[in-house]
């Protein structure tokens, strides 16, 4: 009986992924455009599932991505996080200081938007958003904050 479970869940995931791949090697540099990718899913796996009217999900955050808009929109939408999460670490790094609660909360929400992404359409999620804009203004804040403190 659990055998048969994991096999109905594991199964169609499975499917999705190579019919990912599929569309991705049709376009891979561009893509085939924003919001294409759901569509073209749903062709090539109405005959598989009971939603037949349903635009289906690929459950990969970076299988999405990289169908919708390619390898160019990839590393262009990566660059920002990416440059970001570096600069936090080299920086840290560099000057020997500690990791504060709020350096931790924005790694933290980085590492595991990318372990979630690899199961599920993480960037769909209003939560993720919000989190994200409460850390970035009150990194802001915390800037704006020291730069006063230390001209005073």
């Amino acid at each position: 009986e659990i055998s048969r479970q994991t096999n109905s869940i594991i199964m169609p995931r499975n499917d999705l992924i190579n019919i990912g791949i599929s569309i991705w090697k049709e376009k891979p540099i561009f893509g085939h455009g924003l919001g294409n990718t759901k569509y073209m899913v749903y062709e090539r796996y109405k005959n598989k599932t009971q939603f037949k009217k349903t635009p289906i999900s690929l459950h990969n955050t970076f299988l999405w991505l990289i169908c919708d808009m390619g390898l160019v929109g990839l590393i262009i939408f990566t660059f920002y996080p990416i440059r970001i999460t570096s600069s936090l670490i080299l920086s840290k790094l560099k000057k020997r200081e500690y990791f504060n609660n709020q350096d931790f909360s924005f790694l933290s929400i980085i590492f595991l938007t990318i372990l979630f992404s690899m199961t599920h359409d993480i960037l769909y999620q209003r939560i993720f958003w919000i989190v994200l804009g409460i850390i970035i203004s009150k990194s802001i804040f915390n800037l704006k904050y020291e730069a006063k403190v230390k001209i005073t």
